[in-house]
């Protein structure tokens, strides 16, 4: 199969996206006709879009699409050197680390995708403004990105509680009234904030009783930390319990935002090969009060704690909602995150 050009770069495009329209995909390919544009609907036809594009040999892939989209397709690469490196080592027994070597693409993101959470942290922009720029520049600035790693996934924040219920709940909203003249309003930050005033905060409003979690530390050093105090390291050795009780939400992320610019680890940055574990116990009539806050990732309150961590365990009474770089994952009773090995270097355009 041909090789691509040294300074080419593939797009890779996710049509089920709220903005990857045929009007898009036309005015992307007017900026840049030359560059192979993969577009699909499935997993798996994105997992032979990603093998074409590692055997041809970009260097840069540019994802169209929200966050769960990124997520998909650094798991695609993931995936596809774990079986090169399993080649190798069956071929010459020896184990050489290709992850660790920088011979995977470096990847762009465009802001096609509903939250595009990931995109706001790397400044991008509108798609067409944004390619011009990675043309006339040709030098771009990289930033890496440590991932969490859960049941063999990577991705750069998960969460299970409250942000997964509203992400269940306003996807139910949406397949039932998005439609027609209501489409767009449902696509938009309204949509979730109908789905959080009409649906989740009134049904967790009538809950009798709260989920409990027990968080166990898997690493040799974990720390506190907060806006007020800094980071302080803790004194729970490696299998100990470090928070029990009573839960409402909890996630794990290495980059800060949410979609919508809402800053949901606000320490995610704060040290390299840590991950910010965010327990929240607050009550949602609290966190609905002090919204600005809690939106800005300045409030502090006792019934929100942040952790710096490596590896830890989340144990909870009930099934907990469970979501993935903004998708919906089901329900899980245990967790278990821990800072990946295979981190990824990101086009910032900040």
């Amino acid at each position: 199969m041909a090789e691509a050009p040294r300074e080419n770069f593939a797009i890779v495009l996710n049509e089920n996206a709220k903005k990857v329209t045929r009007r898009v995909k036309r005015s992307l390919a007017e900026v840049v006709p030359w560059v192979q544009m993969y577009s699909s609907r499935t997993v798996e036809e994105a997992q032979v879009h990603i093998r074409e594009i590692m055997d041809r040999g970009y260097e840069k892939i540019i994802c169209g699409g929200g966050d769960g989209t990124v997520v998909q397709i650094i798991n695609q690469i993931k995936m596809y050197m774990d079986e090169k490196n399993a080649q190798i080592r069956d071929l010459s027994g020896q184990v050489k680390d290709k992850i660790q070597t920088g011979e995977y693409p470096k990847l762009g993101i465009l802001k096609l995708g509903t939250g595009n959470g990931w995109a706001s942290v790397v400044g991008s922009k509108k798609p067409k403004k944004m390619l011009r720029e990675m043309i006339s520049k040709r030098e771009y600035r990289l930033t890496r990105f440590n991932l969490v790693e859960s049941e063999q996934q990577v991705f750069p924040f998960a969460g299970l509680g409250w942000d997964a219920m509203v992400l269940n709940d306003y996807l139910k909203m949406k397949q039932r009234f998005g439609k027609g003249a209501f489409k767009a309003y449902w696509n938009h930050l309204a949509g979730y904030i109908t789905t959080l005033m009409v649906k989740s905060l009134p049904s967790e409003l009538m809950r009798k009783q709260r989920p409990q979690v027990r968080v166990v530390n898997n690493s040799p050093r974990i720390f506190s930390v907060s806006h007020s105090s800094g980071i302080r390291e803790m004194n729970i050795p490696s299998g100990q319990t470090l928070y029990e009780g009573p839960c409402n939400a909890a996630g794990a992320a290495t980059t800060p935002n949410y979609g919508y610019h809402i800053k949901v680890y606000p320490f995610a940055r704060r040290m390299p090969e840590y991950m910010n574990l965010r327990v929240i116990h607050s009550g949602a009539l609290e966190l609905v009060r002090n919204a600005k806050g809690v939106w800005m990732g300045t409030y502090e309150s006792e019934g929100i704690q942040d952790f710096l961590a490596r590896d830890v365990t989340l144990e909870f009474s009930e099934p907990m909602p469970f979501q993935i770089g903004g998708d919906a994952c089901g329900y899980r009773e245990r967790v278990r995150f821990r800072v990946s090995d295979f981190s990824v270097e990101v086009i910032d355009m900040s």
